[in-house]
């Protein structure tokens, strides 16, 4: 994302949209693939820029989903609500475009290539559960996150003999959870993860999605599915995931 900050000009919509499709990686290349052939060479040439804060708009979609990292997809939702790019872009292309940029996406991370840092020197203390945290740590997933995450965390204790699960501690407080083949059943797929809004930022995440994948890897898995991730960079930075391309989920 501060790539694609730099790059753009401005904080209007045709900038930033712009920076957005020359970004090389992640939902910027799909986007650019996507569109193609479909946008002409010229295409921003007439709009009207509006003096609009995209940015500011961008925040609020961030808040709203009670996240701390401002991600593409925040500002390409706040792009295509401004109306500036109406008259280039048709409903079905809208539609894709919020598809691929403003969906949970499912990524891929290669385990056999990924350098894992499980360091626990940190004013939190990560570590798999034990059949004692069951009620305490459900309790608080419902409670954080909803009835769906710890329905999916609470078949970990109900289906697995070493539940996949690892949590994240301040004291006695949980602050973050992350598990795998919980989901659907899916073997080989990350998540849920979640931390406590105001530990956000302070790698809690990072510490508790290295936790798991280490163990993916040590129970023999040379590739982890994360599915339907919010925070595409922040996985892209701290496991170098890759989007799964749409056609192929």
């Amino acid at each position: 994302m501060s790539r694609i900050l730099k790059r753009a000009q401005r904080n209007d919509a045709v900038s930033l949209f712009q920076s957005i499709l020359k970004e090389g990686a992640g939902v910027g290349a799909e986007l650019a693939s996507v569109l193609d052939g479909r946008l002409e060479g010229d295409w921003w040439q007439g709009i009207a820029n509006s003096e609009l804060d995209i940015l500011r708009d961008a925040q609020q979609y961030m808040q709203r989903f009670n996240q701390v990292q401002l991600q593409e997809g925040h500002v390409i939702a706040a792009i295509l609500d401004s109306g500036e790019l109406d008259e280039v872009l048709s409903g079905s292309l809208r539609e894709r475009i919020i598809q691929i940029a403003c969906s949970p996406r499912d990524l891929t991370c290669d385990l056999n290539k990924l350098k894992l840092d499980v360091d626990n020197q940190h004013s939190y203390f990560v570590r798999k559960v034990v059949l004692q945290d069951q009620d305490k740590l459900l309790s608080w997933v419902q409670s954080q996150f909803g009835e769906r995450w710890a329905v999916q965390v609470g078949r970990a204790f109900q289906e697995q003999k070493d539940p996949a699960v690892f949590v994240a501690w301040s004291g006695n407080d949980i602050v973050g959870f992350a598990c795998y083949d919980v989901f659907e059943g899916g073997k080989g797929w990350f998540g849920p993860m979640g931390t406590v809004k105001n530990q956000r930022g302070k790698g809690v995440g990072r510490t508790l999605l290295h936790s798991t994948l280490c163990d993916m890897r040590r129970n023999g898995y040379h590739k982890a599915t994360i599915k339907q991730a919010g925070p595409i960079e922040f996985y892209e930075k701290a496991c170098k995931a890759t989007i799964i391309p749409l056609d192929e989920e």
